[in-house]
């Protein structure tokens, strides 16, 4: 987007590209281009060690940061309003330092989407003041004012939640319980009709625009493959990856939910039932579920494990006690500390493991192999297809956006190279065991690819401390992207 090539990708880009609203790049690309990304110019950037590759990685980082900041706040002031300033308390801890908010630093659509989702559900409890039921007052003037308040928290909240959706589809399983707070709040449907309009009519920008486009037929065909084509990866194996990133903060949510869903089917009060059944439905419907699908809901778990905590509380300090405001207090306060205290020693745990000081090492070599001729300059170079494994395909961004590289990505088991091009072949241990083990046509293909070049070098993982996958808080450690998964990890061309 930045170079002007639009919000929509192309098949050259991805098998199916046709595949999430725009709000994310627009944002994206919109604060980049504000502050001047990649602000140094190629010629000048060091690739000898890794540490430009890893600049160009830590802005979009830390703009994902600052929205983890932001997340953290609506979650306090969501779990305030609804439940008071205790629960609020435990669940902003929670959702803040326990090691499965590492999915919250990741770039991914839902985290983009996920603050606009939370001031959407803000905006429509605050839609319930109680200055808004008072009765219209002659003399006073105010019940004209008081709805026309409410009307602007309603229609915000409807903008917010178009704005989620518009960022990824499966948003919209928020909105029975933002349709549920307008309504139960209100009894009023033209009420919960104005908020849902801006819900309707954001989220349909993205058909609009390739109507406009023309490129309906190509839209369509993607949101079907979307819903129907995908390889399954199921909740229930999901589930299982979430429960290893964090047992601890999982095994306190479900506690929590179903604590939370008795109580409320006891109340009359659905909101954390709506806010995690439908899209737990959803997933299930989709059948393509991976752990940062789970971005959505950490705040929805964090609440109810807040919730269950704070019901322990209450119900072990003698309600007969002349102090037990006074006592609560002091055990929730008691309670935030140890939260914190342990969140924060496993966070600290897993950033002292450092597994990417690798992968920015091998990504340098890479963008070296592919710009640099021999004197050191970034003359132009002929095409070059790289060959390797899906995760591979990263390598190539950098090169063709930031240094202007003519750069392709193929698939290794894939067949559409003869050999003649100039390639670089990837051979992680993955392609390693199929390189030997498949006699598919894709893989004969890499096979000669492999026999007609030369390694160049090999990169092994260089994590700091040995840790033990199987011991928390390192258990999250096997959804981390560097290449310890792939290590070693085997550089061949067929030109030098």
């Amino acid at each position: 987007m930045l170079q002007g090539f639009g919000p929509q990708e192309t098949s050259s880009d991805f098998d199916h590209p046709y595949d999430h609203p725009y709000f994310g790049q627009l944002l994206v690309a919109s604060i980049l281009n504000l502050i001047g990304y990649p602000h140094t110019p190629g010629s000048s950037l060091s690739l000898d060690d890794g540490k430009s590759i890893e600049m160009l990685y830590l802005v979009p980082r830390l703009l994902m940061g600052l929205l983890a900041i932001s997340d953290t706040f609506l979650v306090y002031k969501i779990a305030e309003r609804r439940y008071g300033i205790r629960v609020a308390l435990i669940a902003s801890v929670l959702f803040a330092v326990m090691p499965l908010s590492w999915l919250l630093r990741g770039v991914f659509l839902d985290n983009i989407l996920l603050p606009f989702m939370l001031v959407s559900i803000l905006f429509a409890l605050y839609a319930k003041d109680p200055v808004f039921e008072k009765p219209y007052d002659i003399n006073m003037n105010r019940y004209p004012q008081n709805l026309s308040r409410k009307l602007i928290l309603v229609l915000l909240s409807g903008i917010f939640l178009g704005i989620a959706i518009y960022t990824k589809i499966p948003a919209c399983a928020i909105i029975p319980l933002v349709a549920f707070i307008i309504y139960k709040y209100n009894k009023n449907w033209r009420i919960l009709a104005i908020w849902f309009t801006p819900v309707v009519l954001i989220a349909a920008l993205w058909p609009v625009y390739n109507i406009l486009s023309g490129q309906l037929d190509d839209w369509v065909a993607g949101v079907v493959w979307q819903v129907t084509q995908r390889p399954e990866k199921t909740l229930s194996g999901a589930f299982i990856g979430i429960m290893r990133i964090d047992p601890v903060l999982i095994t306190l949510g479900i506690a929590g939910l179903v604590f939370t869903a008795l109580l409320e089917v006891r109340k009359r009060e659905y909101f954390m039932t709506l806010w995690i059944t439908p899209y737990l439905i959803f997933l299930y419907l989709i059948g393509w579920v991976s752990y940062f699908h789970w971005v959505i809901l950490i705040p929805g778990i964090a609440v109810s494990s807040a919730i269950m905590i704070n019901a322990v509380l209450s119900k072990t300090i003698d309600k007969g006690s002349k102090k037990r405001s006074r006592l609560i207090s002091r055990s929730t306060a008691a309670v935030v500390a140890a939260i914190g205290i342990f969140g924060l020693f496993s966070s600290a745990m897993l950033i002292k493991v450092d597994a990417t000081s690798s992968y920015f090492e091998l990504y340098s070599f890479i963008v070296r192999q592919l710009i640099e001729n021999e004197q050191g300059s970034f003359d132009e170079k002929p095409d070059t297809i790289i060959v390797g494994h899906r995760w591979t395909w990263a390598f190539t961004w950098i090169p063709k956006y930031i240094f202007n590289d003519t750069v392709s990505f193929l698939h290794f088991n894939s067949s559409g190279i003869t050999g003649t091009e100039r390639f670089l072949l990837i051979v992680d241990n993955y392609v390693k065991r199929h390189l030997s083990d498949d006699n598919s046509e894709g893989i004969k293909m890499v096979q000669t690819l492999y026999n007609n070049s030369d390694a160049i070098k090999t990169f092994k993982d260089k994590t700091i401390i040995p840790y033990d996958k199987d011991t928390y808080p390192y258990t999250s450690m096997s959804e981390i992207r560097g290449i310890g998964r792939y290590s070693p990890v085997e550089i061949r061309t067929n030109t030098k």
